[in-house]
Parts: C-alpha cells; structure tokens; sequence
C-alpha cells in the first residue's frame, strides 16, 4: 500500500465574515488580511480558501451545494443561541438559530471535518453543533476582535503545514493564550461507555496530539467474535492500533463493510466520516483448508482495490480542469488494475478457483465498464467516466467478497 498522508490539497476551507450593517462593526478585513499572511507560502493554499463577505443564509447553501469543504468557520456576531448573516433586505442581520446552523453542517457533510466560530458566546450551541462534525471549535464569552483575528492566522498557517485539526487549535490558543476563551471537541468522545476503542491520538478531553489526524476505531460489537476465534482481546486491539497508524489514509472517503487484514486476521469496517467513529463490524480468520495461491492473489486484489478506491478523481474536492486530469490517471490505473488481475492467465486462473461464476461475470463487466469509460473520456466528456469507473471499482469490491466468502471463516 502507498502511505498517503493528509496534505494541503486534500482541505478546502470555507471562511464566512459576517458584521451587517446597524450593528457594531467588527474588524474582519483585518483577518481577511491576516490569513492572506498565514497562506503567503503557496498560491496552491490560496485556491483551497473561499471567503463570503456579507453572506446570506441562501449564500451559504447555495457554495455548499457547489462545493465540498473540510473546514468552514463563522466570523462575526454570535449568542448562546446563534449568530448573525446579512438579511436579504435591511439592516441588523438575520439571526440563525442552532436548527439553521446544524442544517447547514449537514449540507457539508460527509466532507466536513471541523467547524469554527469565532463569535462570541458560540460555546453555549456546544450541545447541538457538536453531533453534527467531527471537530468543532468555539468561543466562550465575548470573542476579542484582535485575538480572533491572530487565533485564525495562526490555526490556518499551522493547519495547512500539519492537516491536524488538534495541532492548529494548540498553536493558535498558545498565541491568543486568556484574551481569547476557546473550546476544542471531538463528537464522540463523550459516548466512551461500554465501547472498546482504538485510537491514533488520545481518547481523553482534546488538548495534546501529534501533528496528524486520529482515527476512532469502534470494536465493542466484536467483542465475541474475538472470543469464538480465538484471539486476545489485547493482541487484536495492538495489531489494529499499528494496521491503522500505517494505513489511515485507506480511511479517506465514506465505505460499507471495507474489509482489511489486521495481522493474520481480516475485519469489516464501516464509516460515513473517518474523522469520527469508524465502526469494526466483524472478525474472521483463513480456513485451514483455504487455498494459499487463492488467498495470496486475492489479498493482492484487496490491497490494489483499496489503492484504487482513493485515488484522487474520487475526491470531492477536487475541480475544474484539475477534476479532468485526475479523472484520467485514475482511468489509467483500474485499466492497469484489470490488465494485472484479469488479463494474466496466471493470477487470473487463481481469482477464478475462488468463485468461477463471479470471477467470470466481474471480468466481464470490468471490461465493459472500463471500455465505455475510456470512450467518454476521449470523447471530451471526462465527468461521464466516473460512473463507469465506480462501476468497475464496484465490481471488483463484489468479488473480494465472493473469494472472501471462500476463505474466511
């Protein structure tokens, strides 16, 4: 597996200024100018940023519904219970209740890593907003203007050098220190309980990481299938502790029943966002009798399928004449996946031994698939291939789990 770390062009942000007319002005070309400063070292970091001065609530819907974002943050006037847009006609704003606020963090989902507000007393909407993105940071109290201006400079240019939400927060709250009263929390984290989890970063209130993401594994619904299979409860949770600290990046994009090995063991993971809990849904182990041929090249077949699943063409952040290209190399690469797995009579032979009738019809809808995705592509019509590809890639998911059907138990 290629290790894939969490990079500048895989975070979009969306930064919306709010101070509407009537109302105290508050100094946000001042931190429009700072966190131009912060992302002075790449014109790349600037195309990830969209700023909305003024924005009303149908402004807000309508970039999201046109863009995926990681990061949004609010800047402006806020309450306990809400915080204040343009209003379409007149001044004084519109007030947006937590409702509003929520609704319009689900629209940015699943894409949505972390939410900001940088207005004051945001911290009471903690309850609420926290249930609907896995990161989300707010301010107690009265938000001071110059330290939400240096709080937001210092977390974007820590940000886009690290990817962790958690080492942005520590630097920017290091530098505003008490003149500005942040909170980090992590959804999740308050349903510990009974769960059995795993974890790159700690599990404890959200105050000290590494400069990486962490990833939440859920295995308390596995709990007697590490019994009846034999394995202690320890060794599993250290074998996944390590699969997941080397392999996050497999973690990228939403997934249904994703099965990977974990030592000599496989699992099936689900998640709608890796950025909270990923849930580890079943435990098996090879046969005895399994076929070692079969279950090298399908573990092969596994490993490519899951190097094929975040290839970049698949990330909803990525636009325009950049979408295109990325369409194409990941074209490239199922057509050098089918020529590997399905065009050499070798490791074909294998696939086929386990389970003749899939493997024939996946081979035959791969080529189909792949075939009409290249004719789209050189035709001009890029946009069109990528059903065609998730076809294919869909395909070869459905044969993983025939040949697993064979093998574990």
């Amino acid at each position: 597996m290629t290790h894939l770390r969490t990079t500048p062009s895989d975070d979009a942000i969306l930064i919306l200024y709010s101070s509407p007319e009537g109302i105290e002005r508050l100094r946000i070309d001042k931190e429009h100018r700072a966190v131009d400063e912060a992302l002075r070292s790449g014109l790349h970091h600037r195309e990830m940023v969209v700023r909305l001065h003024a924005p009303t609530f149908d402004d807000i819907v309508r970039t999201l519904r046109e863009r995926s974002f990681t990061v949004i943050q609010f800047s402006g006037h806020g309450a306990p219970n809400g915080i204040l847009v343009e209003a379409k006609e007149g001044s004084g704003g519109l007030f947006l209740d937590q409702s509003k606020i929520c609704s319009i963090l689900r629209l940015a989902a699943p894409s949505l890593k972390a939410a900001i507000f940088m207005s004051c007393f945001s911290s009471g909407m903690s309850d609420a907003l926290v249930q609907e993105v896995p990161y989300l940071i707010v301010t107690a109290h009265e938000a001071d203007d110059q330290a939400s201006i240096e709080f937001a400079a210092k977390f974007y240019e820590d940000f886009f050098r690290s990817g962790s939400i958690r080492s942005a927060y520590l630097l920017a709250s290091a530098i505003v220190q008490d003149s500005l009263d942040t909170t980090l929390y992590r959804r999740g984290l308050g349903e510990l309980g009974n769960r059995a989890f795993v974890s790159i970063g700690p599990l404890q209130a959200v105050y000290n990481e590494q400069a990486e993401q962490d990833v939440l594994i859920d295995v308390s619904a596995v709990e007697t299938e590490l019994l009846r299979i034999g394995v202690q409860r320890e060794k599993f949770l250290s074998l996944l502790t390590h699969k997941i600290r080397i392999h996050a990046w497999a973690f990228r994009y939403p997934r249904e029943n994703a099965l990977f090995s974990v030592g000599p063991y496989f699992a099936l993971f689900s998640w709608q966002n890796a950025y909270d809990i990923v849930r580890c849904t079943k435990i098996m182990k090879l046969r005895r009798d399994a076929d070692e041929g079969v279950a090298e090249e399908w573990a092969r077949l596994m490993v490519t399928y899951h190097d094929a699943y975040v290839q970049s063409y698949r990330r909803p952040l990525v636009t325009g004449v950049q979408y295109e290209a990325e369409i194409g190399k990941g074209l490239e690469h199922l057509q050098g996946v089918a020529k590997v797995f399905f065009k050499d009579e070798k490791r074909a032979a294998l696939l086929r031994r386990g389970a003749e009738e899939v493997f024939k019809a996946a081979k035959a809808q791969i080529g189909a698939s792949l075939e009409m995705a290249d004719t789209k592509f050189h035709q001009g019509s890029a946009k069109l291939a990528v059903p065609h590809l998730e076809a294919a890639l869909s395909t070869i998911h459905d044969l993983i789990n025939a040949i697993s059907d064979h093998l574990l138990e």
